[in-house]
């Protein structure tokens, strides 16, 4: 089996069952080891190897095209660009260094994920480029070659160890992915366990804290419309504290909510809403506006207060998000509008 050959078995093996990343690194370095084995044959041209001659054409063929953004994806012999490209300068980086490993390669072991992906990607000409100079660089590292003397041929007991260790290094690593999968489905339940009981929990927390919440707004709405200015002030005062307490549960939980398959538990955060909007329309009731901007409002440091932003320009910055609403009692601010700029 050649190295293309033996290319498009792992593409389809990974198109059929998608494999872990470790196992993809594992598969590289072995279509890699292949390339290298061929092209370290006389006569020493890049003509040797099947990968390498099915990357060139592939450059050829997107050199000639008139789009400067070049579909990466080709069927028949099928090697992407992301494999092409990466495979290729590994080949050029082991013929500096016989004990290179694509998984001691930070640079390309970061792609991982992406090797053997038979999908549409899209590369810019600088990125064609880059794999025809790593070709040449390759042909230039074999004509070198062509004027050294041949190295000792290997015993066929060497090649039946080297083969015998790959299977065994294959069989670590099959061994190693399946015991971290293991490990990661126990935690993954236990973390599931504990997350159901925290929101039992957390539920019947908030539950508690609905109904004294509900009677304090009750009993709020029965005041008078004629109260004193002061005596406005400490009721205001007493209603934004409300509204900020019941605010930081929901901002707390509603994340939580949203995934949680305990209905009580969403009952409760979504009443939070209500409770706000009840608060927001009392307050209105004695004469304390709500401040809502809207996106794209200038920034203005006497109703804003900027939350989640290091530095800004307060001439020139603009709402990005409303995260709280201010509120204010004619022209008097009670509480700034929590944004984001």
């Amino acid at each position: 089996m050649n190295s293309l050959e033996l290319y498009g078995q792992r593409l389809a093996e990974n198109k059929f069952q998608r494999r872990a990343p470790e196992q993809k690194i594992f598969w590289a370095n072995e279509v890699i080891k292949a390339v290298v084995a061929e092209l370290n044959a006389p006569p020493f041209d890049i003509g040797n190897s099947p990968f390498v001659m099915e990357t060139a054409r592939i450059v050829d063929e997107l050199k000639a095209s008139a789009n400067k953004f070049i579909p990466v994806h080709w069927h028949g012999k099928t090697i992407t660009v992301v494999d092409a490209a990466f495979f290729i300068k590994a080949v050029r980086k082991f013929f500096t260094d016989d004990k290179y490993s694509v998984r001691d390669d930070g640079e390309l072991a970061t792609y991982g994920n992406f090797f053997f992906e038979d999908g549409v990607y899209t590369a810019e000409r600088d990125f064609i480029a880059g794999i025809e100079q790593d070709l040449i660089a390759v042909q230039i590292l074999l004509q070198e070659k062509q004027t050294q003397p041949p190295a000792p041929t290997k015993s066929v007991m060497d090649d039946y160890a080297a083969k015998t260790n790959a299977q065994i290094e294959l069989q670590k690593q099959i061994a190693a992915v399946e015991r971290e999968r293991t490990k990661r489905s126990e935690l993954r339940r236990e973390k599931t366990s504990a997350w159901r009981d925290e929101q039992t929990k957390l539920a019947q927390s908030l539950k508690a804290l609905q109904l004294p919440a509900q009677k304090i707004l009750e009993d709020l709405r029965s005041f008078s419309d004629d109260l004193a200015e002061n005596y406005i002030m400490r009721f205001a005062a007493a209603q934004i504290d409300l509204f900020n307490l019941i605010a930081d549960n929901f901002d707390s939980h509603a994340p939580k909510a949203e995934q949680s398959q305990n209905r009580d538990y969403r009952a409760a955060v979504d009443n939070c809403k209500d409770y706000l909007e009840m608060i927001i329309d009392a307050l209105a009731e004695f004469g304390v506006d709500e401040i809502s901007s809207a996106d794209g409002t200038p920034f203005d440091g006497k109703i804003h207060d900027v939350k989640n932003t290091k530095t800004f320009s307060p001439r020139s910055a603009t709402v990005k998000k409303s995260l709280r609403p201010g509120f204010k009692y004619g022209e008097r601010v009670l509480q700034k509008e929590a944004v984001e700029v």
